[in-house]
């Protein structure tokens, strides 16, 4: 059974999204996981705890430690892009879409 130690995740955890089937380890503490329906990221407790307070309260489909695959993801690209080089500019995209949130100087700003 595979286990993600800084997460405490082994496959069939639950999620958001039913039983873990597959499990990525992105870096320490950020780890992608995927179910029969969908799938997303789940962060350690100190991962969470370096997540910026602009984020605070806006994944709500994963909720907590959870991240959902579609869009909640870019929040914690942007907050560790050293792990997602291939995709910041794609995560600064959702976050002003789904979020009318702007990436700048780290501030949380309504897009005109």
């Amino acid at each position: 059974m595979a286990c993600d130690e800084e997460t405490d995740m082994r496959t069939g955890t639950e999620t958001p999204w039913g039983p873990a089937q597959t499990m990525t380890r992105i870096a320490a503490g950020i780890t992608a996981v995927t179910t029969s329906s969908h799938g997303g990221i789940r962060l350690s407790v100190e991962r969470q705890a370096r997540m910026p307070a602009r984020y605070a309260g806006l994944n709500v489909y994963g909720g907590g430690l959870w991240y959902e695959e579609d869009c909640e993801w870019c929040m914690v690209a942007l907050a560790f892009p050293e792990y997602f080089s291939d995709c910041v500019e794609e995560a600064r995209g959702i976050l002003k879409h789904f979020y009318d949130l702007e990436w700048k100087e780290g501030t949380r700003r309504k897009w005109k």
